[in-house]
């Protein structure tokens, strides 16, 4: 039976699209990529770890590509990006439009924690990891999935009890739960994606799968068809567009978890 694993990452505008995309591939495939991306790291001149952000740090110390020059910075980015391109790996992506997100929650009286778009984003990802186990061949175990490492531990522990909430309960975010989400994994995986093993490697490659993706939502923002946009060369098979009606639902689990739980909703309670 092969294994399956997702490695997700954000990338957002504060005043534009959150996006979290990730790759979905075997183990076997991953183990393959994780020998040709350490190789390309290593290779001279060298860098620890890549990511896209770091390419703009030029001039900041810490960065991996701290004292290179643009075209040098350039060019190892570009070999980075090949590999991303080349590696048998379904693309997926959720996104929703900040202030959508931001014009439901300052009507929901939700306490501010909640107001948190990666809470959201991180139950998106897993959301698209069911549905691309359902259209795998059966019998498959559900796909392990990896996301980036959170700012804190308290947005870890959050994000896992809400989804424990929607794995034990009954979905509330109408067709943007399909029946296959009952295959919810209970935990996942917070890596940092400085490490050189297997998921954290492929967190870095999500790292750019997603930065490219929102920045070309960015640049391509008046087209109406994303569904077989190409992500570093290759289509996106799993696209999921939230509107406002969907997140004015997310509020509702969010209230719904309180009761069910607390026995009454306040948004003045430190509930989770």
């Amino acid at each position: 039976m092969a294994m399956w694993r997702a490695c997700f990452d954000e990338s957002y505008d504060p005043n534009g699209w959150f996006v979290v995309a990730g790759l979905a591939a075997t183990r076997s495939t991953w183990r393959t990529f994780k020998t040709k991306w350490s190789a390309e790291l290593a290779r001279e001149p060298s860098i620890p770890h890549f990511s896209v952000k770091s390419t703009h740090q030029l001039q900041v110390p810490g960065s991996p590509f701290y004292g290179w020059t643009a075209t040098a910075t350039r060019s190892k980015a570009a070999s980075l990006y090949r590999l991303i391109s080349e590696i048998d790996a379904k693309r997926l992506v959720a996104m929703f439009r900040l202030r959508d997100f931001r014009a439901v929650m300052n009507r929901s009286s939700l306490d501010d924690r909640l107001q948190d778009p990666y809470l959201l984003g991180y139950i998106g990802a897993l959301i698209l990891a069911c549905k691309f186990t359902a259209t795998l061949a059966r019998p498959v175990r559900p796909t392990e999935v990896e996301l980036d490492k959170w700012t804190d531990k308290k947005r870890q522990n959050r994000a896992q009890r809400l989804l424990d909430y929607l794995n034990g309960g009954t979905p509330r975010l109408g067709s943007q739960l399909p029946d296959e989400c009952k295959w919810l994994p209970s935990r996942a995986d917070f890596l940092d994606d400085h490490g050189g093993n297997e998921p954290e490697l492929g967190l870095q490659a999500a790292d750019a799968v997603a930065w490219h993706y929102r920045d070309a939502l960015k640049k391509h923002e008046a087209k109406a068809q994303w569904t077989n946009k190409r992500l570093m060369g290759r289509e996106a098979i799993g696209i999921t567009t939230w509107n406002h009606k969907v997140i004015d639902q997310w509020k509702w689990v969010l209230k719904e978890y309180a009761v069910e739980n607390l026995g009454h909703y306040d948004p003045r309670t430190p509930w989770i």
